[in-house]
């Protein structure tokens, strides 16, 4: 944070931290791979020491497990060459099928116009939704200068259970409407 009061706040619950976001990472425009990579560098500068991977915990999403984290942690670290991997959930939808977007003559068209047309959803290649839980970044990363998670040498890791991002009090409505009443695949 940049707020001496957010900061004061946390330090009473036992969060204590000696980062304060620069101004223009504080930002409503502000992306947060920069700030991750200011963070980053501020410890690494602070600890004297290089930190191989960062795990990014998005508190929007927060229904993930310690077996997701260990079994994407094992997937990046098997990979040398991945740069990230983040977690999604089959879409409901897909571009190459049921979504469209406008073009720039005003009328719609599908969002992926694929080679060879697609007449079932079953036959479209498998997409998938980003659900924010969380993200996997190598050190190496950062230095590449990336502004967004999405590179040519992303992995991905498709969460076994239900998952979801929190947007808006519909979603937060809904994430404790299944908390009480047990709707779960898995411990919550």
């Amino acid at each position: 944070t940049d707020g001496d009061q957010i900061r004061s706040i946390a330090a009473e619950h036992g969060l204590q931290s000696d980062y304060v976001r620069p101004d223009d990472l504080a930002t409503d425009t502000a992306g947060k791979i920069a700030v991750i990579r200011d963070i980053v560098e501020h410890k690494e500068k602070r600890k004297g020491k290089r930190y191989d991977f960062v795990l990014d915990l998005d508190v929007t999403s927060p229904l993930r497990t310690i077996q997701d984290l260990d079994e994407a942690y094992a997937s990046i670290q098997s990979d040398p060459n991945a740069l990230n991997l983040f977690s999604v959930n089959p879409a409901h939808r897909n571009p190459y099928f049921n979504m469209v977007e406008q073009d720039a003559d005003g009328y719609y068209k599908l969002s992926k116009i694929p080679e060879t047309p697609i007449l079932s959803r079953q036959t479209a290649p498998k997409v998938y939704d980003l659900n924010a839980s969380f993200y996997f970044y190598r050190r190496e990363f950062f230095e590449l200068d990336y502004k967004n998670a999405y590179t040519e040498r992303s992995l991905i890791y498709e969460m076994p259970h239900y998952c979801f991002d929190i947007d808006s009090q519909t979603d937060f409505d809904f994430l404790e409407y299944q908390l009480k009443h047990n709707r779960f695949d898995f411990d919550a």
